[in-house]
């Protein structure tokens, strides 16, 4: 017993440690309305930092906003930006600063991933543009905590593995942008073309193996139903 709460302290001390080395930042930008999705405007946060960015264990520290016009509260800032910067990961933090995002742009900025847990921290998020980086993958449920999104912009990316159903619960989607990526190029601006657009999805983007198996494991239950069960739990734990 002593031995085993040896290890719990030893266990909790290098976690305590591990959140201490988040690497901190102040965050300054620039604030004035930004046009988004033709006629929307908003109040934006424009990040003037010379960002580098390359590990997920920086967070944002403080946000001050710089603005020669008009005095601005942090509660009055609808859209962030940040672009030109080195950003593989998006920072933590901001909703500690930020509570009312409904527009995010992410431009230039290396970024390699983006998740739904990214993603989260904005629950009123409509508007979505991350153009000119480098992401590969789009989880399935990339858009999970934000149900409200209107537009959706991955221009120019990397893009080769997206699932078909990362815009199933997006009621409201109206725009997606999708040019320049590697298997896809192309966009959507009103229903029939995003059906369109998800059946190339289906066709050039999924995974092919995974998707295989699927439809393999399907049709084995379904000619072996008491084997049904025992594949479902095969499938939970390594898919």
């Amino acid at each position: 017993m002593t031995n085993f709460k040896i290890f719990i302290a030893l266990f909790t001390s290098i976690i305590q440690y591990s959140a201490s080395q988040m690497e901190s930042i102040d965050i300054t930008c620039s604030y004035g309305p930004s046009t988004w999705y033709g006629t929307t405007k908003f109040n934006e946060c424009s990040v003037s930092n010379k960002l580098v960015v390359v590990k997920r264990n920086y967070k944002v520290k403080s946000v001050k906003i710089i603005t020669e016009k008009v005095k601005a509260e942090l509660t009055e800032v609808e859209s962030l930006s940040i672009e030109y910067v080195v950003m593989y990961f998006l920072l933590q933090g901001f909703e500690n600063h930020l509570q009312n995002i409904t527009a995010l742009r992410l431009g230039f900025c290396q970024l390699k991933e983006i998740t739904k847990n990214d993603l989260k921290v904005f629950p009123k998020l409509k508007f979505l543009w991350i153009w000119e980086n480098d992401l590969e993958v789009l989880e399935a449920d990339l858009f999970l905590y934000n149900p409200d999104m209107i537009y959706i912009n991955f221009y120019w990316n990397f893009l080769k593995s997206i699932d078909a159903n990362i815009f199933n619960n997006l009621k409201s989607l109206d725009l997606v942008y999708m040019y320049k990526n590697t298997c896809i190029n192309m966009d959507a601006k009103n229903k029939e073309e995003l059906l369109k657009l998800v059946d190339v999805i289906k066709e050039k983007c999924m995974d092919k193996k995974k998707e295989d198996f699927v439809k393999k494991v399907g049709n084995f239950c379904g000619k072996n139903e008491i084997f049904t069960n025992y594949f479902l739990w095969i499938f939970v734990i390594f898919i």
